[in-house]
């Protein structure tokens, strides 16, 4: 095998490894993340400025 063949796989090689590591690195990192905001959630501040009685799934009152 020609040397500038090996060096050229073994660059693909560590890129492709490098690639691997990273992704599942920034996944493990989204996944810890929304188990943190499924156990504490987020606390925000709202202000209602207005309501309308509508029909259907999650519309109107309760009755």
């Amino acid at each position: 095998m020609h040397r500038g063949s090996a060096v050229v796989g073994l660059l693909l090689l560590v890129a492709g490894l490098t690639y691997a590591v990273a992704t599942g690195s920034y996944k493990w990192h989204l996944h810890i993340k929304a188990e943190r905001l499924r156990v504490e959630g987020v606390p925000v501040q709202a202000r209602v400025s207005g309501r309308r009685d509508t029909v259907g799934r999650g519309g109107g009152t309760a009755r």
